[in-house]
């Protein structure tokens, strides 16, 4: 990133060369110069762009309302006092780096969903195709949750709703909307729009979409401390706290991974060591299920994905 575009201009062909050497081509159709503030760019399915921002400015009157109040605050005997509000000059241009949903993967993921129920999904029963619905939403919405998405994930929901309802019409051409919304919905949170499908398995339980608006929690990475190095032994304790704490965000809220994670307080059994948001891990049964062993969460443990390998070759230590 620069501020001046011939800088940039000058960079390019020095990274050519230094590819070249290392027996690598640079990309001409995919290395472009754009502006981030009047077009943005693309990286990794996100939209980054800069957007003008409205901070406090220098001489408002919102400015003189704050520094009012500020001074009727100050303690006495106070030893550092501040009696005018951070703010900006009037003629300073501010702005803030939003990093979205890219509209193209959005409208990707929309259409798939729009496929799916044209096509495959005729042939299945509503809770096929809940349960395929949920896995296609979980993964895109699980990626996108750590940045700015709470309009897009509004807008999905509302076509995923519509796609559905197109779709049940479609599959009960002489039925009222009263009848298909007492049969396929179910109200949940004052929510009257949830599709749901009764499982005919041994468990009889009710598989409900997943809500796009409101079931994904937007989460924020958490900032690193200045100065705190995962190399410092010291430091160790508040590492792996801040794995941990990061690692839950790979599940979804209350769901059974979720508790079997908090459960172990997510260590792994085997080295002690903890399984963060990065690490390759899987479920372990505790009692074999040929020994009798059942998929219920007491009997599942999560391992790292070598931890686990070493459990069944007996190659780990007690």
């Amino acid at each position: 990133m620069s501020q001046e575009k011939e800088y940039l201009e000058e960079i390019r062909p020095l990274i050519r060369d230094w590819l070249e050497k290392r027996g690598l081509t640079l990309n001409e159709e995919k290395t472009t110069i754009k502006n981030v503030r009047t077009a943005g760019l693309s990286f990794l399915a996100y939209d980054i762009r800069q957007f003008p921002t409205k901070t406090l400015r220098e001489g408002s009157n919102r400015y003189h309302r704050i520094a009012k109040k500020m001074a009727q605050e100050v303690k006495p005997g106070a030893k550092r006092v501040r009696l005018t509000p951070r703010s900006k000059p009037k003629d300073e241009e501010v702005y803030s780096c939003i990093i979205k949903p890219g509209k193209e993967e959005t409208k990707e993921l929309i259409q798939k969903i729009r496929k799916y129920l044209k096509g495959a999904a005729r042939g299945h029963t509503f809770e096929v195709v809940i349960m395929k619905l949920n896995t296609i939403l979980r993964g895109w919405l699980n990626y996108n949750k750590y940045v700015c998405s709470k309009k897009t994930f509004s807008r999905i929901r509302h076509e995923v709703l519509k796609a559905i309802y197109r779709y049940l019409k479609r599959k009960h051409p002489q039925k009222s909307w009263g009848w298909i919304h007492r049969k396929y919905y179910k109200t949940i949170d004052k929510d009257k729009m949830n599709p749901y499908a009764k499982s005919d398995g041994k468990r009889k339980k009710e598989i409900v979409l997943v809500n796009a608006a409101k079931d994904i929690p937007i989460i924020r990475y958490e900032k690193v401390k200045g100065g705190n190095s995962p190399l410092d032994p010291e430091l160790s304790e508040y590492w792996t706290k801040r794995n941990t704490k990061m690692g839950k965000t790979r599940f979804a809220e209350g769901s059974k991974y979720e508790k079997i994670y908090k459960r172990q307080n997510g260590i792994c059994p085997v080295c002690g060591e903890p399984i963060d948001l990065e690490d390759d891990f899987e479920l372990h049964h505790i009692v074999p299920i040929k020994d009798g062993g059942t998929n219920a969460d007491k009997n599942l443990v999560f391992l790292h994905k070598h931890c686990h390998k070493a459990k069944h070759k007996n190659l780990h230590y007690k």
